[in-house]
C-alpha cells in the first residue's frame, strides 16, 4: 500500500471526552500505522496550547490547529493565518453589546476578553479544558487564529451578516468556533499537501464533529466517527463504529493502513 497522510481529528474521535483519555485500541492503531509507514496529522479545532501534549504522547509531530488557519509539519509552520486586528475589533464590540464572552486562541494561549457570565466554563468544561485567564485586548499583542464564542442559542449564523469576513460554526451546546472565511480544517490540509506535493488520493481524513465536514467532503478517502451526527456521517465515503468500541482502530482496518486480526 503506497504511503497515506491521515488527518485525524482530535475530539471525539482520538479523545474520549467521557473518559478523557485516548483509547488503547486508538493509541495502538495509530503506532502500527506510523510503523507500517504512513504518516498521522493531527487536525483539530483547537489551538496548540490546547493539546496538552496529546500530540507528543501519541508520538504526532505533524498537525493543522485552529480549524485549519495553522499548519505545521514535522515542527516547520507551513501555513498561518491569524484574524485582522479591525475584524477583531467589531468582534469583540459586538459581544460586548450583547454580554458575550469571547475567548482568544493563539498558537500558545486561550484567554478570555469578558467574564459576562459563566458559560465559557461549561464550554471548558465540556472539552475538559482549563479555563482561561481574563486578558482584555489580548488580540491588540497577538496573532489570534480563532476566537469562542460563548453562546447557546441556535440563531448564531446571524453573527455571519454582521462580519461577513467571518464564519461562525457549532462547536458544542456551548459555544461557536469563530474563523476567517474561506473553509475550515482542508485549508490546512491543502497547505501541507502543497509543501510535501501529496496526491488527493493519499489522503485521508477522519473526523465527528461539524467543523470536520468539509475536510471529510475535500477528499474522497474520508471516515465519520460512529458518535458523529448523522448530518456529519452522511459526508463521509465511510463510517467506523463509535470512539468507545474501538471505532479508530476498526477504521485503520478497513483502510488497510493496519492488518487485520486473524
Amino acid at each position: 500500500m503506497r504511503k497515506q497522510y491521515v488527518f485525524v481529528d482530535l475530539d471525539g474521535t482520538l479523545l474520549d471526552h467521557k473518559t478523557n483519555q485516548v483509547p488503547p485500541s486508538a493509541v495502538k492503531a495509530l503506532k502500527m500505522a506510523q510503523d507500517n509507514g504512513h504518516e498521522i496529522i493531527l487536525t483539530t479545532g483547537r489551538p496548540p496550547a490546547l493539546f496538552y501534549e496529546i500530540d507528543k504522547q501519541l508520538g504526532i509531530d505533524s498537525f493543522i490547529a485552529a480549524n485549519g488557519r495553522v499548519a505545521v509539519y514535522k515542527g516547520n509552520i507551513v501555513f498561518e493565518r491569524a484574524i485582522p486586528e479591525d475584524i477583531l475589533d467589531r468582534l469583540r464590540n459586538i459581544a460586548a453589546a450583547e454580554r458575550l464572552d469571547i475567548a482568544y486562541e493563539s498558537m500558545d494561549d486561550f484567554v478570555l476578553e469578558s467574564s459576562y457570565g459563566d458559560l465559557y466554563k461549561t464550554f471548558c468544561d465540556h472539552f475538559n479544558l482549563r479555563y482561561p485567564r481574563l486578558e482584555p485586548g489580548y488580540y491588540k499583542r497577538h496573532h489570534v487564529y480563532q476566537v469562542n464564542l460563548f453562546y447557546d442559542k441556535d440563531d448564531f449564523k446571524r453573527f455571519e451578516s454582521l462580519i461577513p469576513e467571518l464564519t461562525f460554526e457549532y462547536s458544542c451546546p456551548y459555544g461557536i468556533d469563530v474563523n476567517t472565511g474561506g473553509g475550515f480544517k482542508e485549508i490546512g490540509i491543502r497547505e501541507i499537501m502543497r509543501y510535501k506535493d501529496i496526491d488527493i488520493n493519499d489522503v485521508i481524513a477522519i473526523g465527528d464533529g461539524f467543523n470536520d465536514i468539509s475536510m471529510l467532503r475535500f477528499t474522497p478517502n474520508s471516515v465519520a466517527m460512529g458518535n458523529a451526527h448523522e448530518d456529519v456521517r452522511k459526508h463521509a465515503r465511510m463510517v467506523t463504529d463509535h470512539i468507545d468500541k474501538d471505532g479508530l482502530y476498526k477504521a485503520f482496518e478497513q483502510l488497510g493502513l493496519i492488518q487485520k486480526k486473524e
